[in-house]
């Protein structure tokens, strides 16, 4: 996975320089686990792939797993627990959403406290693939 593509692609919908970001992992660490995730996703043989992050940085990881699932011909089914009024930059979700509004994707935002283990227990209702933990929920 080429993280230039992911942040040209973030750059052009949300604007800003996206290699500044100071998340949970750095820039190698997330190249890791993009190229173990693309691994995963490969081996997987459902044509729908759900994934959920509890507590969602920028949109990072939604652009990359719908580049992930497009490469090996799957639907990405993308869920994120995030507090859109607690933590502002999370706002750009709402673009990365509205970017990919209509293609392959299905992208659905829990908007409210994720370290509210009544939300996550809502959240994890359904099957996940894939379940992404920010370093900040230790939960």
């Amino acid at each position: 996975m080429n993280l230039k593509k992911i942040d040209a692609i973030y750059e052009q919908i949300v604007g800003g320089n996206v290699r500044d970001y100071d998340g949970s992992q750095n820039r190698k660490e997330f190249l890791d686990c993009l190229c173990h995730l693309n691994q995963r996703i490969s081996q997987i043989s459902s044509s729908d792939i759900c994934f959920l992050e509890i507590g969602a940085f920028k949109g990072l990881w939604a652009i990359a797993f719908k580049l992930l699932c497009q490469r090996n011909n799957k639907t990405p089914l993308y869920t994120t627990v995030t507090w859109l009024e607690h933590n502002p930059e999370n706002r750009s979700l709402l673009k990365v959403r509205d970017y990919f509004r209509g293609e392959k994707l299905s992208f659905k935002l829990i908007d409210g406290n994720s370290l509210d283990k009544s939300i996550i227990r809502e959240a994890a209702k359904e099957t996940y693939h894939f379940v992404l933990i920010d370093g900040d929920h230790s939960y």
